[in-house]
């Protein structure tokens, strides 16, 4: 087992910040690639790099291929638009990388379930990007759940709202790949969104049975807000909202127990606070904070196990595409 994990991070975007941070706050990572199409993407992420490790020197590249079939590299992270995943994840997996791909995993259940099915046939780890399945809040009410303590789930509503919308009224912004359909696998409810479902769906361990929607796209080529309810097996309903035309950024999850409930607000990845029974609790001092980045290297180091792994990718993608069915047949659908 090797003592230094060196990844390679497929698109240098915005949202390659926040992991260049995380992966090198452990100092068994190097960050040994950098791809991106764009020239002044890699070399912005490249000056990020070596403002947290001066010495740094990573492979500097515009195709995705050159980092999946480096020898050197042990993982790679795909940070690129939602419906580019599937191709570069199972290439990478075949090359026998470990994987960290943002969310949504992939866009599409039949995508899912094959890259599960390649990182068995690989041996290797396949982990998303979800911030949720790391933070003490979300996994305090997972802990409940599973002791008991809740008691039966009977109802959950799963609320997001977030000033999505405007960004594509800002100017220069109608062409950005989140309202591309054939880039975005679609709008808000895959985007941030996907963290809210794939948290509701973790943290309850429900599995859903039926699914009906409505979807407002606000004049975009992709969703912007979403309403829906859902039926879980055992009994349990839910209701979910995702708002891309919102004004902030406000998660909200609700568990509701026969013998308990539990409130978990979400505005940043550094605010949470939880409620039960209507009284805060401290998560924080009774489980560790995490984040993706960190879970995966110590998964690779053989330290722990994923915490958002191909099977929540399934999940979150049956999910996901029902409620863009019903949305689109105007009727309930099966989730088999």
């Amino acid at each position: 087992m090797t003592d230094t994990v060196r990844i390679g991070l497929i698109c240098c975007g915005g949202i390659s910040q926040r992991h260049v941070q995380w992966l090198l706050e452990k100092s068994e990572c190097e960050i040994a690639a950098l791809c991106d199409v764009a020239e002044a993407a890699v070399q912005t992420r490249l000056g990020h790099v070596r403002q947290i490790r001066p010495s740094a020197a990573p492979r500097l590249c515009a195709d995705w291929r050159e980092v999946v079939g480096d020898p050197a590299l042990d993982a790679v992270a795909v940070l690129l638009p939602h419906a580019l995943h599937y191709p570069v994840v199972k290439a990478a997996l075949q090359a026998g990388k470990h994987v960290l791909v943002e969310k949504p995993m992939v866009t599409q259940t039949a995508h899912a379930l094959d890259l599960v099915a390649e990182a068995g046939r690989a041996g290797r780890l396949l982990a998303i990007a979800y911030q949720r399945s790391y933070l003490p809040e979300y996994c305090y009410v997972r802990r409940m759940i599973e002791t008991g303590e809740l008691g039966a789930i009977r109802f959950i509503t799963g609320h997001l709202e977030q000033a999505w919308y405007a960004s594509f009224r800002a100017a220069g912004s109608s062409g950005s790949w989140r309202n591309q359909p054939d880039q975005a696998g679609g709008g808000q409810l895959v985007d941030t969104g996907s963290h809210t479902v794939a948290a509701m769906l973790q943290v309850t361990g429900l599995a859903p049975e039926e699914a009906f929607a409505f979807i407002d796209r606000c004049g975009l080529a992709v969703d912007v807000d979403t309403a829906a309810v859902i039926r879980f097996t055992g009994g349990a309903i839910a209701s979910l909202s995702i708002g891309g035309f919102g004004h902030s950024v406000t998660e909200v999850l609700r568990v509701v127990g026969d013998k308990a409930s539990a409130r978990i607000f979400f505005r940043t990845v550094r605010e949470q606070s939880l409620e039960v029974n209507g009284q805060i609790v401290d998560a924080k001092a009774a489980i560790p904070l995490s984040n993706p980045d960190a879970n995966f290297v110590d998964a690779i180091l053989g330290k722990t196990p994923i915490g958002a792994d191909g099977q929540l990718g399934v999940r979150t993608a049956q999910l996901t595409e029902a409620i863009y069915k019903s949305a689109r047949t105007n009727a309930p659908v099966r989730i088999e």
